[in-house]
């Protein structure tokens, strides 16, 4: 059916948290593997513990930092999936990533694939690459008429 669809707005933030999570644990991992270098280029000076203070206190600083960049970044992506993410009509799917306009188009004959993930549709095209984003739509499940417009995707791009 064609249409303009935003998220459910009780679950706006339940999606937009999902967001955060994925950014928290890539964090995480940049904070560990930037502390293993550090670490050895401690012991070849000297006494590692003698290190160890100065470097639990440089977490003292980043750790907070980080809190507010993921507080605002949770904020922005609220604002951003209150509004409208995705329009579905006769030439393809047009997906919203901030403003106004629709910024991500895929045509119906451009769709190589559909798949079902745990908490999203993902729709591929032939150019799909998973570390720009080009090609791809990714559609949560919180999508106000989500299994409609799953049908009707699968219906216009021919997989029903």
């Amino acid at each position: 059916m064609n249409g303009i669809y935003k998220i459910e707005q009780e679950k706006i933030k339940q999606v937009a948290l999902r967001a955060i999570k994925k950014v928290i644990f890539i964090l995480l991992i940049v904070m560990v593997i930037g502390t293993i270098p550090a670490m050895q280029l401690m012991a070849r000076e000297g006494k590692p513990e003698n290190h160890i203070p100065s470097m639990l206190y440089s977490y003292f600083f980043t750790i907070p930092v980080f809190g507010l960049i993921l507080w605002l970044a949770y904020k922005n992506l609220i604002k951003h999936f209150s509004g409208p993410l995705l329009e579905i009509n006769d030439n393809g799917i047009y997906k919203w990533n901030s403003g106004k306009n629709p910024n991500v188009f895929i045509s119906w004959a451009e769709i190589t694939s559909i798949e079902e993930k745990k908490h999203s549709l993902l729709i591929k095209t032939s150019k799909a690459s998973g570390w720009s984003g080009t090609g791809l739509i990714d559609i949560p499940k919180e999508l106000e008429g989500y299994e409609t417009v799953k049908n009707t995707i699968n219906l216009k791009a021919g997989r029903a």
